[in-house]
């Protein structure tokens, strides 16, 4: 007997993790109507709150939510090993796809090499990144990529739409110092953040 529980076990930790999630938010959603047909209103109240929060993480991937809180606290290191958690990143929704590579290019920009960095902007861009600000950057990056790989009329197209893209100013210095270093022509190699 006990063989056969490890069997299914593995063959449920190997499904598509979107499915686990689905299955788990709707027998919860089941017994909640279930503890509402019973009359017990608080414990169906608490069961639906498990059911939505169950929802909400069936359309947000909770490493690279992770990811995003260790790079906003500049710990790279530990961003780097959440998103390494995720093994398999065809198995996310598009947009979860879309800040996967977007977070890769962000993470590995200082060690690997440039155009692998660039892969995973243009692909993070080709697959739809929400925020415009997330666009600028990850436009903003290619830019600086382009400006070293001495394609200047790519990287001067690219901070044209990263002014239209950052409608905060928030990147102001940094178009700034690339539209700078590109006046000063391709002598200059610029630091990368």
């Amino acid at each position: 007997m006990a063989p056969i529980k490890v069997v299914f076990l593995h063959q449920i930790l190997r499904m598509d993790t979107r499915i686990v999630k689905v299955l788990i938010s709707s027998l919860l959603l089941t017994w909640a109507v279930y503890e509402f047909i019973e009359v017990n209103i608080w414990s169906g109240i608490f069961i639906t709150l498990l059911a939505a929060v169950s929802v909400l993480f069936i359309f947000r991937s909770v490493r690279l939510l992770v990811t995003f809180y260790y790079l906003r606290l500049q710990k790279t290191d530990k961003a780097k090993r959440w998103l390494a958690r995720i093994r398999r990143p065809e198995k996310l929704w598009n947009r979860q796809q879309a800040y996967y590579y977007y977070l890769m290019g962000l993470v590995y920009s200082q060690e690997e090499g440039l155009s692998q960095t660039e892969k995973y902007f243009k692909r993070a861009l080709a697959l739809g990144l929400r925020m415009s600000y997330d666009k600028a950057v990850a436009k903003l990056n290619l830019a600086m990529i382009a400006m070293s790989k001495g394609r200047p009329r790519e990287a001067q197209t690219l901070i044209a739409d990263v002014k239209k893209l950052d409608t905060k100013n928030l990147l102001r210095n940094e178009i700034k110092m690339v539209n700078d270093a590109l006046k000063k022509g391709p002598q200059v190699t610029m630091k990368r953040r």
